[in-house]
């Protein structure tokens, strides 16, 4: 996992990361794409809540055909995930363009005490 991790422009939410994953290991599947040896894209699926926990691929057709196998492998209803990093314009591309659809924006927010 932490290998894959690495692949990652940004790292993954702190629910997402490969320690959390690591930690509920039963609760996920892990997909590789691979030509000769190379790892080229990974996906971390949770399948009881539908979501994709992590998802790294390049080229954007490795990502395409890992969705799409996912979505032939399981018979998911729904695909979701959380916590895009808004910087990944490439996952961004992938997903809009593999039909996910923006949901909502949201704010992380950290308090700091000043003293």
């Amino acid at each position: 996992m932490a290998d894959f991790e690495n692949t990652l422009p940004y790292k993954p939410s702190w629910q997402n990361n490969h320690h959390a994953i690591l930690a509920l290991r039963k609760d996920f599947i892990c997909y590789t794409y691979r030509e000769a040896g190379e790892l080229l894209g990974y996906v971390v699926l949770n399948p009881a809540s539908e979501s994709l926990a992590q998802l790294g691929a390049r080229p954007k057709k490795v990502g395409e055909a890992l969705i799409a196998h996912i979505l032939a492998d399981t018979k998911l209803k729904m695909l979701g995930i959380i916590n895009v990093d808004e910087r990944d314009e490439s996952l961004i591309h992938l997903l809009t363009d593999t039909g996910f659809t923006k949901t909502f924006s949201q704010y992380e927010m950290l308090y700091t005490p000043k003293y």
